[in-house]
């Protein structure tokens, strides 16, 4: 089961974040770590990797989440891609 939806976008990715932040969402990256920077190998080899985990933004979809949370991220969601932080 899937617990977490993958977004795209070009923006600064702290900057996502810390506007989630202050709406009480806490957003991931798409994942936590690229395994060539873990084996010291350089970005340069792994551009598509690079740009991908660079560019995701994870937002929760967990089950044990109320309507009134589902609501309250995609509104915070939509409200950030208005202001064009996403």
């Amino acid at each position: 089961m899937n617990f977490r939806y993958i977004i795209r976008s070009e923006q600064n990715w702290d900057h996502i974040q810390a506007a989630y932040l202050e709406k009480g969402i806490h957003v991931r990256k798409g994942v936590d770590a690229l395994i060539h920077r873990i084996l010291n190998l350089p970005d340069a080899e792994f551009p598509g990797a690079c740009a991908v985990f660079n560019s995701t933004v994870s937002i929760p979809i967990l089950p044990q989440l109320q309507a009134e949370d589902v609501s309250h991220i995609i509104l915070a969601s939509n409200e950030l891609q208005e202001r064009g932080i996403l």
